[in-house]
């Protein structure tokens, strides 16, 4: 459910991107992509947790949030460094 919410909201921001600025200007960096996504990832943690009063279940649902914001924030990090040295390679000819 949780990579669906995620996607949904990579669609839902290009949509709405697309509706409302010229299809030149309609693009965005990973970065800001993922300000959607994850946004509907934390809607639909709000969701379950508001439905759920067994504790384990809300253990493994904060668990879960827990991974998430610590593997995005890792994997944008590494995203940006890759895309820092990649035009550093560029900037000098090696690639």
């Amino acid at each position: 459910m949780f990579t669906f919410a995620h996607e949904g909201g990579h669609a839902l921001h290009t949509v709405l991107s697309y509706e409302s600025q010229p299809f030149v200007t309609s693009g965005y960096a990973n970065f800001v992509a993922e300000v959607a996504s994850t946004s509907n990832e934390r809607f639909l943690l709000e969701h379950l947790l508001q439905k759920t009063s067994d504790s384990k279940e809300r253990f493994l649902l904060l668990q879960h949030a827990v991974d998430a914001i610590v593997r995005t924030f890792y994997t944008q990090v590494m995203f940006a460094d890759f895309e820092l040295q990649a035009h550093k390679l560029a900037e000098e000819g090696r690639c």
